[in-house]
């Protein structure tokens, strides 16, 4: 019985680093705004229905100047990360977003592609269209906040 603990003891003490040591590590924070799926189809649903969302575009400007966009499924959250900050460590952007249902989003899925990819909004026919905005802050995600600006389903304007 000595014999095993004294051997414990001994693979215990190997295990321990007994010595002290000061290190840092660095962790990399990054700056980016967020957009929530949430946000997108919280009432209307995410799928293939007439009303529901199917996919959404979002376009992030800052000013009149379109820095991002990209395309996403109804249940992804979109993420914009390394925008340009100002002087002053934060900068207000718009999103604008586009919210299509499945029929609408199979009837210009060409044109969508192509406004996503040159990141301009223009001639895009949406489900539902969202203004949104933020103001970056440096080191952090900021979540976008939006509101409905467009329902083409609905009766009158907006």
């Amino acid at each position: 019985m000595k014999r095993v603990v004294t051997t414990l003891a001994l693979l215990l003490t190997g295990c321990l680093d007994l010595t002290s040591s000061s290190s840092t590590s660095t962790v990399t924070l990054i700056t980016g705004l967020v957009l929530p799926a949430e946000e997108i189809v919280v009432s209307r649903g995410c799928g293939t229905g007439e009303t529901e969302v199917y996919k959404y575009a979002a376009f992030v400007s800052n000013g009149d100047t379109f820095r991002a966009a990209g395309l996403y499924d109804c249940f992804t959250d979109a993420y914009f990360v390394n925008l340009p900050a100002s002087a002053s460590s934060s900068a207000p952007y718009t999103v604008d977003v586009f919210a299509f249902s499945r029929t609408a989003y199979d009837a210009q899925a060409a044109a969508v592609g192509s406004s996503v990819a040159s990141a301009s909004p223009s001639g895009l026919a949406p489900t539902y269209q969202f203004a949104c905005s933020a103001l970056q802050q440096s080191d952090a995600q900021v979540i976008v906040r939006c509101s409905l600006a467009f329902d083409a389903g609905a009766s009158g304007d907006f």
